[in-house]
């Protein structure tokens, strides 16, 4: 062969091998929409935090918000200007009238939307359910994150929150719901306005959409990419999410007690999810060492063998020493929402068992102090659902929420769970060991006749399987530890 025929084979296969840079194709795939007041704020609070790689945009019907919005996309829905007037069908009469403009949306490389909002009001409860539809009718993944009202808003909006809620469900993959009247029992004990409460509401909407995004968005070690939160989100139904943080030793285990202990989101049993993906950071300072992974065992081994599993690793230098964990999971069944439509003579007393599960401890408040006070009325007893104490040793939480809630049921303390949750921006980590379940704390004074309704003791077991059965593994493995060490 020629030198020249060399010379042309050689540069035949430069050419072959030679692809030039690949173009990052998943930067500016995932769409935030905000909608109504509550979405809006949660969707500006994001956009001045400077996320890269993900598109805001604002929708409402008032013009003043969307005026006052620095976020650059915004759409009117409608034409008034004027709002909504806490009138979810006239919100989805505007989103419905605006469809053309709310679908150019999507006319561009978007496969993963966001839609946020407050559920209870007009714009956010009637239009965002559309706005979903119309993502999902594209085969954009769409996720819903809402918020329920707190229980000092009244049952009228409670209601209408619901019913904004089952909309959503039906048409997003997977939905994200937040029970503010959990920001209550966590801050209990602050100095924390109402305005702020509200502000902190907001908040939890942007942090939950900004974790997820950032599974996406952010590198890591072992690298979680779209593909990944598709399959554990897409027709995924119900879910829930957690982060747990936590520093000092054996600090990956607390950081994932911290998740599960999260009383915030409202949710299932996390062990009965279908899909969990989760994601472990740690600084460049404090790098994750291979003997940490072995604290995941006892929360692998807990799971169902047939649940599907994606977990990664990234780096966050703004951890310092600590640990954080993400835990995303969905294929949830939702016990509080209705799987068909209920016919009409049904509706209330449904709705009224399901505020009465949301809103147990607030309910149960309020009729403490009525009778103390022997302010209520025959007629007020029937307008307020009755509420059924909880079994002996566990604090007065909604189901779903006591099976999360660990060291909180277990020390009668509904705030003990929320040391590394979420939302909570405190920097205290400490894990107290959890008393015996039979070591009742003092439960709020109960009215005879109640006190004879008691569910028996034995469905205490079924309050926090999961987590009580990662904590029984934790400790032995803690046991097994300091053995090997003395002997």
């Amino acid at each position: 062969m020629s030198n020249f025929a060399i010379k042309r084979k050689l540069l035949m296969m430069t050419d072959i091998l030679d692809f030039g840079p690949v173009e990052d194709l998943s930067k500016e795939i995932i769409k935030v929409i905000g909608v109504g007041g509550g979405g809006c704020n949660a969707v500006n609070n994001m956009y001045r935090e400077g996320i890269e790689n993900v598109a805001f945009v604002v929708c409402n019907t008032d013009s003043q918000s969307l005026a006052n919005s620095p976020v650059p996309v915004k759409i009117l829905l409608g034409q008034s200007g004027l709002g909504a007037g806490a009138n979810p069908e006239l919100g989805r009469r505007e989103a419905e009238n605006t469809k053309e403009q709310i679908s150019s949306l999507f006319d561009d490389n978007t496969h993963l939307c966001f839609i946020t909002a407050g559920m209870g009001g007009g714009t956010g409860t009637g239009a965002a359910p559309v706005i979903a539809s119309i993502a999902k009718s594209k085969g954009i993944l769409t996720i819903g994150i809402v918020t329920i009202p707190f229980f000092f808003e009244k049952r009228n909006k409670i209601i209408k929150a619901l019913k904004g809620v089952e909309e959503m469900r039906r048409n997003v993959d997977s939905l994200l719901i937040v029970n503010n009247e959990r920001l209550c029992d966590i801050y209990s004990d602050a100095q924390i306005t109402v305005k702020d409460a509200f502000k902190t509401a907001d908040r939890i909407l942007s942090d939950a959409t900004k974790s997820i995004s950032e599974l996406i968005t952010v590198e890591g070690n072992i690298n979680l990419d779209f593909r990944d939160v598709e399959t554990t989100m897409q027709g995924g139904g119900g879910a829930l999410m957690a982060i747990g943080r936590a520093k000092g030793e054996r600090r990956v285990e607390k950081a994932i007690l911290n998740a599960l202990d999260s009383p915030l989101l409202y949710g299932s049993d996390i062990s009965k999810a279908k899909n969990i993906l989760f994601n472990i950071y740690t600084s460049e300072k404090a790098p994750l060492f291979v003997r940490e992974m072995q604290e995941i065992d006892a929360f692998m081994y807990e799971l169902d063998p047939n649940i599907d599993v994606i977990w990664g690793t990234s780096d966050d230098n703004t951890l310092g020493d600590d640990a954080k964990v993400i835990i995303l999971a969905t294929g949830l069944d939702n016990e509080f929402l209705p799987k068909e439509q209920l016919p009409e003579n049904e509706t209330e007393t449904y709705y009224n068992k399901v505020i009465e599960k949301l809103y147990r401890e607030s309910l149960l408040h309020t009729k403490i102090s009525g009778s103390e006070q022997q302010q209520v009325s025959p007629q007020q007893e029937t307008t307020v659902p009755e509420v059924m104490p909880a079994p002996t040793g566990t604090s007065e939480l909604p189901k779903s929420l006591s099976r999360f809630t660990a060291s909180g049921l277990e020390e009668g303390n509904s705030s003990a769970g929320a040391t590394g949750n979420l939302f909570s921006h405190r920097e205290e980590t400490v894990i107290t060991e959890a008393a015996p379940i039979e070591a009742e704390s003092p439960q709020p004074t109960r009215p005879a006749a109640e006190e004879t309704r008691r569910e028996p003791q034995s469905h205490v077991t079924k309050a926090m399987p999961f987590v009580e059965r990662i904590r029984s593994r934790l400790r032995q493995s803690l046991e097994n530890l300091s053995r090997d060490l003395y002997e």
